[in-house]
């Protein structure tokens, strides 16, 4: 039994074969009925019934669907998570391009005055290794580098034990690099490198893996100088433009002081 609603009334229908729905983000349409023409006990009118196969939002005189039921249900459980377990994030739920639901629960700073939007930014730490990695093979593409080359093809004075490093060891974690954050706070960009290849390797490059920040701060570095331009211009103008997100930017920067969330970090420096 399917209950349809129409701008006037409520309909129910028994035989209906299937039905498509389509989500425009704030209620469900009926997108297309298979119809049964040999069951008598059919309710719903034909002239109720959309045509073809069409995903995209039915004419007026298709019914809307009133269902919250999914909304409600995720809704609460966020809710409880934000007020029981401390939780805080913006969620959006989608299916393919449809987004079913979307809201921000909990805190997005320290003193717990900004509430978390749905469309409120969020640090994604290492999680951005992906478009510096991303960066590298857009450069290999144009020519500007190659992933097999030795650092010491971009780098000035590296030393002896670090000149055989590659591009694809730095990206794999497999450079012999320490995780010691050498480069953290520095903000020029030849004393950053110098104080990441001051550091004693940890092993022979092209061994075993080992997870290093310290690896992609010297990749961040190569795409400035094979590119000709900054590391945040160069992701800006090659990826994020591109691929359209128009929400993403980087740590730091002035404009997202009031719209990125205080990070764990943050919040429990001031507990």
């Amino acid at each position: 039994v399917y209950e349809f609603y129409t701008e006037d009334k409520k309909l129910t229908g028994r035989g209906v074969n299937s039905i498509e729905l389509f989500w425009d983000g704030a209620r469900w349409w009926i997108s297309a009925v298979s119809w049964d023409e040999e069951r008598p006990n059919n309710l719903i009118p034909k002239d109720l019934l959309p045509t073809g196969k069409s995903k995209t939002k039915p004419s007026s005189q298709v019914s809307k669907i009133a269902s919250g039921d999914l909304q409600i249900k995720i809704d609460e459980y966020l809710k409880k998570a934000a007020s029981e377990q401390n939780f805080s994030g913006a969620v959006l739920v989608a299916d393919g391009k449809n987004i079913l639901f979307k809201n921000g629960y909990g805190w997005a700073d320290r003193q717990k005055t900004l509430p978390v939007k749905s469309d409120t930014k969020f640090y994604i730490a290492s999680i951005s290794k992906q478009f510096t990695a991303a960066a590298i093979l857009k450069l290999q593409e144009r020519g500007k580098l190659n992933v097999q080359d030795s650092i010491a093809k971009y780098l000035k004075n590296v030393p002896d034990d670090k000149k055989d490093i590659t591009i694809h060891q730095l990206l794999t974690h497999t450079a012999g690099l320490r995780q010691n954050y050498a480069a953290d706070t520095v903000s020029d960009r030849d004393e950053a490198v110098r104080k990441l290849l001051a550091e004693p390797l940890r092993e022979p490059p092209g061994g075993k893996f080992g997870y290093t920040n310290d690896a992609y701060n010297l990749l961040a570095i190569i795409i400035e100088i094979a590119s000709g331009q900054s590391f945040e211009t160069y992701l800006g103008e090659q990826l994020f433009k591109p691929a359209k997100m128009s929400q993403t930017g980087f740590w730091g920067a002035p404009e997202n002081e009031k719209t990125v969330a205080a990070t764990v970090n943050d919040i429990s420096a001031e507990n």
